[in-house]
């Protein structure tokens, strides 16, 4: 999948921005819905109510409209809170990462990234570089204050860290809409993990 292209546009008449606006919404709904491999630009014109014409006008290839709409997904992505120790912070992003995974169309697309990654890798690498890494980022700020105020491990493997803490929270997300399948509270699986993360004199 090709990264955005830049397009060369005729002179004219301004392009509304709302007309992108209502494209790109109805693209992340479409592919919260049916997922990257039956998303077509056809769908995302019945829904925006915009012609196929003005979509391709705007957007050369399915393609670059997926991965215009993954980069719109930051527009609001959550701050950092910035009050608080670095647990009590995570507790905080960890917890809204949970609960997303199935009230946000960032988790429910990404619940497609991964039952479609395997089959298109390069799909995958979009999402990574377009939503995950910008998250991913703040995360390792967190872990990086802990360290620093000596909470966790001066050594401590920050890659590594954010795949033990992210991790949990992806699978609780999936399996928390099912009553059979309950899964322990976001506290305690941090719990858990921070005894790990912790300095071994750390009272």
């Amino acid at each position: 999948m090709n990264q955005l292209e830049t397009v060369t546009r005729p002179r004219g008449r301004p392009r509304d921005p709302q007309v992108e606006h209502d494209v790109i919404a109805a693209a992340l709904e479409h592919l919260s819905d049916v997922g990257f491999m039956r998303f077509s630009v056809e769908s995302v014109a019945a829904l925006s109510g915009v012609s196929k014409a003005a979509i391709y006008r705007r957007f050369s290839n399915r393609e670059q409209l997926i991965t215009a709409s993954l980069a719109r997904l930051n527009d609001d992505l959550p701050a950092i809170p910035q009050s608080g120790s670095a647990i009590e912070r995570l507790f905080l992003m960890l917890g809204r990462i949970r609960s997303g995974i199935s009230s946000s169309l960032t988790g429910r697309i990404m619940m497609h990234v991964v039952g479609e990654g395997q089959r298109q890798p390069e799909l995958t690498e979009v999402f990574f570089q377009q939503v995950l890494k910008p998250r991913r980022r703040r995360i390792i700020e967190v872990l990086n204050d802990g360290i620093r105020d000596g909470e966790f491990h001066a050594d401590l493997d920050v890659d590594s860290a954010v795949a033990v803490l992210v991790g949990p929270m992806i699978y609780s997300g999936m399996w928390d809409v099912s009553v059979s399948a309950r899964q322990p509270d976001t506290e305690s699986i941090l719990a858990v993990i921070v005894a790990g993360l912790a300095p071994a004199n750390r009272s």
